[in-house]
């Protein structure tokens, strides 16, 4: 009888401490909610009114994000076959010009 009651309190008292870790879980996420509900509020508040804050972090950080993107695009499209060719096509545009414009200035020279 002796070993039944102490198991059983064992037990009991393992329910008990279970039960009050998930208690205080579900607390701490209810907290955190309740939290981020009241700074949602509080900048819609200071919006509202014209007081917000402007965070120089945040938005520099969007920005870099943004700029990350665009390169990364922008790598992206170089790499295509067709791009890679009007690159070439151009260059031999300028390189023909600029033979152009010394042939006129040897031209030139010579007479």
């Amino acid at each position: 009888m002796k070993d039944l009651m102490f198991w059983g309190m064992f037990i009991a008292c393992l329910i008990i401490s279970a039960m009050t870790i998930y208690i205080m879980y579900s607390q701490a996420l209810v907290n955190r909610d309740l939290e981020r509900k009241y700074k949602d509020l509080n900048n819609e508040f200071l919006h509202t009114f014209g007081w917000d804050r402007y965070e120089w972090a945040k938005n520099f950080r969007d920005y870099a994000r943004k700029v990350e993107e665009l390169i990364k695009f922008k790598k992206e499209i170089e790499q295509l076959e067709i791009i890679k060719k009007a690159l070439e096509v151009k260059s031999l545009e300028e390189l023909q010009k600029k033979k152009e414009q010394i042939e006129s200035v040897i031209r030139t020279l010579e007479n």
